[in-house]
């Protein structure tokens, strides 16, 4: 059997389009060597190039970005914050212009201002990167449908009465959002808020992609205090709110 070679994943920039910092480039700080952040600093911007892909965004670059670049804050961990900003076109989009308009305050040699302002004079040469249509979506790494049964099973032997043990039927949950955390109502497990129709993962600290419990996304509530039904349907438009003339999950 021949497997199918995966297709590529849609790339923004091609590899090393835009100027790569070096040592020299600069300032140290009391905590952080020159050489360290312009590693960093490099890691980013191959990480634009590369698409955004939420996947990709390892613990280093969020440690970058949620605590030395454009006053972005933490959005609680690694999860929170590429659900903030790398799960739609839209997203990625606002996460580059927030990069090319944000002040770069502060010395140097006590900020990454150096560093901010060499990603803002190489991001500058590529103004398409703020629109959403330069960031397609990857498709080919979304998990499916989890396994399971949504009818009658047909493993019986001819002639046989049906296997009436293999009548299940689709697993559905609600979206439990939440100020910090948002779960599966099915497992109880993090989830991400947006992005998704099945729990398809287990976001958090240590996300695990494909660990969820694949049940389907069929409407939004709150989790741990009431959020209006307004700001629930404005986070994710395309699921009603619970309680709202649909059946709980």
């Amino acid at each position: 059997m021949t497997l199918a070679a995966p297709r590529p994943r849609p790339r923004a920039l091609a590899a090393r389009t835009l100027t790569r910092l070096t040592a020299a480039d600069c300032t140290p700080t009391q905590w952080t060597t020159s050489k360290a952040k312009a590693d960093a600093a490099n890691s980013v911007l191959a990480f634009i190039e590369d698409g955004l892909h939420a996947d990709a965004f390892t613990h280093g670059l969020y440690r970058t970005c949620s605590q030395h670049l454009f006053g972005h804050i933490a959005h609680y961990n690694r999860s929170g914050f590429a659900d903030v900003w790398f799960s739609t076109p839209e997203d990625k989009a606002a996460f580059i212009r927030r990069a090319m308009n944000a002040p770069c305050l502060g010395d140097p040699a006590w900020t990454w201002s150096d560093v901010e302002q060499h990603m803002q004079d190489t991001l500058a040469k590529h103004l398409h990167l703020q629109q959403p249509s330069a960031w397609p979506m990857d498709h080919s790494t979304t998990p499916g449908p989890a396994a399971l049964p949504t009818g009658t099973g047909t493993g019986t032997a001819p002639g046989s009465a049906p296997d009436q043990t293999n009548e299940v039927t689709e697993v559905t949950a609600t979206l439990l959002v939440g100020d910090f955390t948002t779960l599966c109502s099915h497992c109880k497990k993090p989830t991400l808020l947006r992005g998704v129709t099945r729990h398809t993962d287990i976001s958090g600290w240590n996300g695990i992609p494909g660990g969820g419990c694949g049940a389907r996304f069929v409407n939004t509530d709150s989790h741990d205090r009431p959020i209006p039904a307004a700001r629930l349907k404005e986070l994710r438009p395309d699921l009603p709110v619970r309680g709202h003339g649909t059946p709980n999950a």
